[in-house]
């Protein structure tokens, strides 16, 4: 649920909360001006705890679920911000690892690139959609660099990925998407 949802669904609670307390206002109006004729004082009694029944119950539900919203939003803020931190570790030491493989290509290059985090972040629907949109495409990038290691692996030929340039930058712009020097705000949400 995006941060607009979460403040579309405070305003309906805000809006239910208002009407309630109108209805409790006007009927709190009507039972002190019946009340001073006292016709039966048993009716009126148990009508205002009817009443009050009536009014605290959807009361108590109106801020259970404003108060559960707003911890939703409070966790799904520190989720994207976790995640956010742990794929810039991540795609740093990848950017670093293809640059270096650029250089000098090597056994030790030929490494495999597990991008985790990346997944994660991808399927926790938290980013926007373009910078979601340009991790989904990083992530493939990852696993065609990965099929090219296994293939060059075991022909036993440590020789220069042609995918490596595309893969850095790819890296590099969403590394700047996600430090805020790219289009898409890390704010936006999809």
């Amino acid at each position: 649920m995006s941060e607009s949802e979460h403040r579309e669904a405070n305003k309906r609670l805000l809006g239910a909360f208002v009407i309630l307390v109108l209805l409790l206002v006007a009927f709190s109006f009507v039972v002190y001006l019946g009340y001073n004729e006292k016709p039966n004082e048993k009716f009126w009694d148990w009508l205002i705890a009817l009443m009050a029944t009536f009014i605290s119950f959807p009361l108590g539900l109106v801020f259970g679920f404003f108060h559960l919203n707003r911890q939703n939003a409070a966790t799904q803020r520190r989720r994207k911000e976790e995640l956010r931190e742990l794929l810039i570790v991540e795609l740093q030491e990848t950017r670093d690892l293809g640059a270096c493989a650029n250089r000098r290509p090597t056994k030790t290059t030929l490494t495999y690139i597990q991008p985790l985090i990346l997944e994660e972040a991808v399927k926790s629907g938290l980013f926007g959609r373009e910078l979601t949109k340009d991790m989904l495409k990083l992530a493939k990038t990852y696993h065609k660099y990965n099929d090219d290691v296994t293939i060059q692996r075991a022909a036993h030929e440590p020789k220069s990925i042609e995918r490596t340039e595309s893969l850095v930058e790819q890296t590099v712009r969403v590394l700047d998407k996600l430090n805020g020097n790219g289009n898409d705000s890390i704010n936006s949400s999809a």
